[in-house]
């Protein structure tokens, strides 16, 4: 009786190892399809991962060091060129500071602000009504309630110098005194004044000047460089490259400078420049997530009695360690 199913068990037999082959050739199938595409995926290049160009001196181009800069350290290809600033700033102490807004001449009045508080409050005055001065171009701070400041008079937008000595409640303009001071005139940035004369700047055209003293002072270029003298500007120092620098101040070293959309910082960073040779070197960043496009021709800074003041924008900060930390 068990005769007849031996047949079947033979068919069975022989299909096992067909199946197991079937199954065999499926998987392999499956596994060079993934294969494939794995390898496809990882070797598709992204668009915003293709190296971005940026010029270099000299003319030539290479790849920047970051494919696609992060918001902690933006590539120095986005570093703004400088221009001449609205702001003003001038400080005494980590207390006393003056500021104001300058802009066209006739049109722009002549109305600093005061603070007492260390920029917690600040309090308007007017130059233009008991003066007739417009467009600020420089301030000096000399006393709690004495400042000096460079302007334009008339329609013809003729330099002048004019004084508080009552912490704004009154000014006074002293027009044979503008021959000793240092600033620029906006109807010629190819020259420098200062307490010696009239200079030739080290540049086409001269975008902010700081002055410790009446021999010695550094100038920012519109194309970005930095000089210093320390002759009243008989001579200048070799220009320095200042990618980002926005605007330069005093300080208890040398001067002192903020830049925007450099390699680092992710807003705005101080840098302490010699006095000698305007090398700079990083001592601090003030973080924001404004575009540095947004800070052109907006910001200022100045340093007292080792505070850093820095106005940007609508920002105003002071800083007691070279920029590490603000409040």
């Amino acid at each position: 009786m068990a005769a007849p199913r031996r047949p079947q068990r033979r068919v069975e037999r022989r299909l096992w190892p067909v199946l197991a082959l079937v199954a065999f050739l499926v998987l392999d199938a499956v596994l060079v399809a993934w294969a494939l595409g794995a390898h496809r995926a990882a070797t598709e290049v992204e668009p915003d991962a293709v190296p971005i160009v940026t010029p270099q001196p000299g003319g030539s181009t290479s790849p920047s060091a970051s494919a696609s800069p992060s918001a902690s350290s933006p590539a120095e290809s986005a570093a703004i060129a400088p221009e001449p600033s609205t702001h003003i700033l001038s400080a005494l102490d980590a207390e006393v500071a003056w500021r104001a807004l300058t802009g066209p001449c006739p049109q722009t009045e002549a109305t600093p602000q005061l603070t007492t508080d260390g920029g917690a409050s600040w309090r308007d005055t007017d130059a233009t009504a008991p003066t007739g001065v417009t467009s600020l171009q420089r301030i000096v701070v000399e006393a709690p309630d004495v400042a000096t400041m460079v302007a334009l008079r008339g329609t013809d937008c003729t330099p002048t110098l004019i004084r508080t000595f009552v912490a704004g409640d009154n000014y006074e303009e002293y027009p044979d005194e503008l021959a000793g001071a240092w600033f620029v005139d906006p109807a010629d940035r190819s020259r420098v004044q200062s307490p010696t004369g009239s200079a030739t700047a080290p540049c086409e055209s001269v975008v902010a000047l700081a002055a410790r003293d009446g021999a010695s002072a550094l100038v920012l270029c519109a194309d970005g460089s930095l000089a210093t003298t320390s002759d009243s500007g008989a001579s200048w120092s070799a220009a320095v490259p200042a990618p980002g620098v926005q605007a330069i101040g005093n300080a208890s070293a040398g001067f002192i400078a903020a830049a925007v959309g450099r390699e680092g910082c992710a807003g705005i960073q101080v840098l302490q420049i010699d006095a000698a040779s305007a090398a700079s070197s990083a001592t601090g960043c003030l973080l924001t997530d404004i575009a540095p496009a947004d800070f052109a021709g907006v910001v200022a800074i100045a340093e007292a009695a080792s505070t850093v003041w820095l106005w940007a924008g609508d920002l105003i900060q002071r800083s007691s360690d070279g920029g590490a930390s603000w409040s």
